[in-house]
């Protein structure tokens, strides 16, 4: 037989009572007169949901990470006034650059 490892979280309640809850399957949980009564009614719960159950792994591709800029790709591509613009930058950052040099 298999077994598998859960975990407990095991708290007071208000009445002095212990709460023992599966982590893994958070609706499955008992209250015991103290820690080890709630572990062992927990653990008989989980016994008997699993054999009428299965445990399965299934796998879900990510979505291909997106560019936030992609959308932006291009605008300006038949824009006559946005190509003098980009020319004349060139034309400033080169001027400067000489500048630094000598």
């Amino acid at each position: 037989m298999v077994s598998s490892t859960y975990k407990i979280l095991l708290e007071q309640t208000a009445d002095g009572q212990s709460s023992a809850t599966v982590l893994e399957i958070p609706d499955c949980h008992a209250i015991g007169i103290d820690p080890q009564a709630a572990i062992s009614q927990v653990q008989t719960r989980l016994t008997e949901r699993l054999a009428k159950a299965q445990i399965i792994s299934i796998e879900i591709p990510a979505p291909p990470p997106q560019n936030p800029w992609i959308e932006f790709a291009g605008i300006f591509k038949d824009d006559a006034d946005f190509a003098d613009i980009t020319k004349a930058i060139r034309a400033e950052r080169t001027s400067n650059e000489s500048a630094t040099l000598s």
